[in-house]
């Protein structure tokens, strides 16, 4: 997907509104420069680990409000896996991962409408690991949703 395709979205969490470019979110959820250039660095480069997988603390399915947690075409979805990201209709696997305290930096290819892109994604977990807020010019609050299991 091209940035001037991209369309804002807008997210109410906890009765506040902030507009959340989902192209900032999917080029690592940053419009600074060192962002920008960070997102096609290598691992290896941004002083990342050769580990790959994200901690399970992180995992799971984010939105941005409990309610639409049913709602697989909701474009606040985040899902979080050990070994794979997906961002709304973008999706692909984590190339590696790093955490600092509550912040967790993951490195992953995701592809969507025919293009795979290297982004580099930072989100910052609260201390009941409740939310995920993305680390971003214009941070975005996502819950976490319940379990489904079989």
């Amino acid at each position: 997907m091209r940035e001037d395709q991209m369309k804002p979205v807008v997210l109410k969490v906890f009765g506040l509104a902030g507009v959340v470019m989902l192209g900032a979110l999917a080029q690592g959820c940053s419009k600074t420069p060192a962002a920008t250039a960070a997102a096609t660095a290598t691992p290896a480069a941004l002083g990342l680990p050769a580990e790959w997988h994200v901690p399970v603390r992180y995992q799971g399915e984010w939105h941005g409000q409990l309610a639409n947690c049913a709602n697989a075409k909701d474009p606040t979805r985040v899902i979080i896996a050990a070994d794979h990201l997906q961002i709304n209709d973008l999706a692909g696997p984590v190339q590696a991962s790093s955490t600092s305290g509550p912040q967790l930096t993951v490195v992953a290819n995701l592809t969507g409408e025919g293009q795979t892109l290297q982004r580099v994604f930072a989100f910052d977990l609260s201390d009941d690991n409740s939310q995920l807020t993305t680390i971003a010019e214009q941070p975005a609050v996502l819950v976490r949703c319940p379990a489904t299991g079989s």
